[in-house]
């Protein structure tokens, strides 16, 4: 017997204005006085009780209280969320500046309590009406959480004048964070119009005090006793720290713009977020894509676009090359090898696919990428400009010998 498939997800009912601050980005810890396995999308459900707290008296910034709605609202679902952790009051407690943070004001860590840590998804505006209970409980979304319904508001066309100047002050920004960093997308084709800003970084790691006392019977490394007091690294992303200090600053947005329909990102491998231009055009939103030294060329090249190329790259590559693209690196399909690509033109290279200026990455070069064939204005860019040359590479392009 065959059951019918449901799209029902575990939510979590909070009291305003707790729910909204979480919907918004402002507040990331959720405390609880019971702890959870479960991992994974939660819905946040508005309750129809408010505690006697004044948004203006939590936050530090005030740019922050735009990101609210002017009423809040009760009753109804306002995000979908995950759940990535679950860490006890004391262990947050621990690290170094939390106790005088503003996310420490948002929340109950006293003792014995526990930070459920959320990364919102989706945020619905309008919000969903539905009726709460106590604990984790069951919610079924009107649609599935992974597609979302199509809106005219996602993106809004500027000039690329202006994008350029808008990607280069956040590029300033996140540059002494960033191992490398380099605009990618419409911004780099030199399209008229940019529908957003898209970014690849490798992220400059630190190492802080993880603050995390090992148990006394716990043996070191050598088979001894740790030291008395020792504490363990850890390693952290400065990007993602910078990032988190311009959302508190109020400098960038986790989650859309009132008005705005989107699906969120905060994951180790791309972050999207939202930035202000002005009054009359609002927000622009920013897609940062993570890469390493060893895979940057390919997800620099698959990044820059345009979608049509890109696609027709990665169609070439499976039919015409022993690699597969995928992930954010180029594997070696026999053995499933990673493909060191540090530079762009390594990627090329490695696929037999002469390197592409550009603002040539259009619908018209794809076309010609899948048939194996190449107009001269491309053997051109490509900088084949003695006609022999761009006759024998045509030749070769055609026949799949390279």
């Amino acid at each position: 017997m065959t059951t019918a498939t449901s799209n029902k997800v575990k939510a979590l009912t909070i009291w305003q204005p707790w729910a909204s601050l979480i919907a918004a980005g402002i507040k990331q810890y959720e405390t609880r006085g019971w702890t959870t396995s479960y991992r994974g999308l939660i819905a946040i459900h508005a309750a129809k009780r408010t505690v006697d707290t004044q948004p203006r008296q939590l936050l530090r910034e005030p740019r922050d209280i735009a990101k609210l709605p002017q009423e809040l609202p009760l009753g109804a679902v306002v995000a979908l969320a995950r759940l990535v952790d679950v860490v006890p009051s004391e262990q947050l407690m621990a690290r170094p500046g939390f106790a005088d943070s503003q996310e420490r004001r948002l929340g109950d860590f006293s003792p014995g309590r526990y930070g459920w840590k959320l990364e919102i998804v989706e945020v619905y505006d309008p919000p969903l009406s539905a009726k709460g209970k106590q604990g984790l409980w069951s919610w079924e979304p009107p649609q599935s959480p992974s597609k979302p319904q199509p809106s005219s508001k996602t993106k809004r066309a500027i000039p690329l004048a202006l994008a350029r100047k808008a990607a280069q002050k956040l590029l300033a920004q996140l540059e002494p964070h960033c191992e490398r960093i380099e605009i990618a997308g419409s911004i780099r084709r030199e399209k008229e119009e940019i529908g957003d800003i898209e970014l690849v970084a490798i992220p400059k790691m630190g190492e802080r005090m993880a603050n995390v006392q090992p148990p006394a019977q716990q043996l070191n490394l050598f088979g001894g006793a740790p030291a008395a007091g020792g504490t363990l690294t850890e390693k952290y992303s400065r990007l993602d720290e910078e990032l988190t200090r311009l959302v508190e600053a109020g400098m960038l947005l986790r989650t859309p713009p009132r008005g705005v329909q989107a699906r969120t990102a905060w994951g180790p491998r791309q972050k999207k977020l939202w930035m202000g231009l002005n009054e009359k055009l609002g927000f622009i939103q920013v897609d940062l894509f993570i890469a390493t030294v060893s895979n940057w060329g390919a997800i620099f090249t698959i990044r820059t676009g345009s979608s049509d190329f890109s696609n027709a790259l990665v169609a070439y590559i499976k039919n015409r090359t022993p690699y597969r693209q995928g992930g954010g690196s180029l594997t070696y399909s026999p053995t499933g090898e990673v493909v060191s690509t540090p530079t762009e033109r390594s990627y090329f290279e490695h696929i037999g696919v002469p390197w592409v200026k550009p603002h040539l990455r259009d619908a018209r070069a794809a076309q010609h990428l899948l048939r194996y064939q190449w107009p001269e204005r491309v053997l051109l860019g490509m900088g084949y400009t003695d006609a022999a040359a761009r006759a024998m590479m045509r030749q070769r392009l055609s026949t799949g010998v390279l």
